[in-house]
C-alpha cells in the first residue's frame, strides 16, 4: 500500500454518499495505520544509526518531537511502541492484523525491554493481543508484582473550589475505605 496523501486536498465531503464516504474513511484509516507501522520502522532505523545525535536534540524523542511536530503523548506511545517492535519483531505482523494496539505496544516496552527471553517475550505479546489499555496494564502489573499509583486529576473553579479526582488500588483503595468508615 502507497501512503501518500497531498498537503492541500479539499474534498468536497458533504457532496459523497453516505456508501462512499463510509468506504473512503476506512480506506484512510487502513492507510494511517500503515503509515503509523512504516513511520514506527523508520524510527527504529534512525535510532539505530543515533541521527537524533546529529540533529543536536540529543534523544529520540526530542527529535521526533521536534521534527515531525508529534505532542508529547503522541511521540512517547510511538518511540515505546517502536522499542517494543525492535525487542519483539513479530509484534509488527501483530500489529498489522490489529491484534494489538500501539498504545498497548508502548505499555509494554519497559516490561519487554528488560526481559532476555525471547520466547518470554512472545508470551507477553500473545497475552496482550486483543487488550484494551487497562487491561494490558494489569497485566503488565501482574507481571512485575507492581501496582501503578494513578495520578490525581485536580480541577480549579472559579469560586476556589477544587475538585480531585483520585484513583487507588490495592492496599490505598483498602486504607481509604478505613479511614472513610
Amino acid at each position: 500500500m502507497v501512503c501518500y496523501c497531498p498537503r492541500e486536498v479539499a474534498l468536497p465531503l458533504q457532496n459523497l454518499s453516505d456508501e462512499r464516504l463510509i468506504a473512503d474513511t476506512k480506506m484512510w484509516n487502513e492507510k494511517e495505520e500503515y503509515c503509523t507501522r512504516q513511520f514506527l520502522r523508520h524510527i527504529n532505523e534512525v535510532n539505530r544509526r543515533r541521527l537524533f545525535c546529529d540533529d543536536k536534540t540529543g534523544s529520540l524523542f526530542k527529535y521526533i518531537r521536534k521534527n515531525f511536530n508529534k505532542s508529547d503523548s503522541e511521540t512517547s506511545r510511538r518511540v515505546l511502541a517502536a522499542k517494543t517492535l525492535r525487542h519483539i519483531p513479530c509484534a509488527d505482523k501483530a500489529l498489522a492484523n490489529k491484534q494489538v494496539t500501539l498504545t498497548n505496544l508502548a505499555e509494554v516496552s519497559n516490561l519487554v525491554g528488560n526481559i532476555k527471553s525471547n520466547k518470554k517475550k512472545n508470551e507477553i505479546l500473545e497475552s496482550i493481543k486483543g487488550k484494551t489499555q487497562i487491561q494490558t496494564r494489569e497485566l503488565v502489573d501482574d507481571f512485575t508484582g507492581k501496582k501503578r499509583a494513578t495520578r490525581s486529576k485536580t480541577h480549579s473553579h472559579s469560586n476556589g473550589t477544587l475538585r480531585i479526582h483520585l484513583s487507588l488500588v490495592g492496599q490505598a483503595a483498602k486504607d481509604y475505605h478505613f479511614i472513610k468508615e
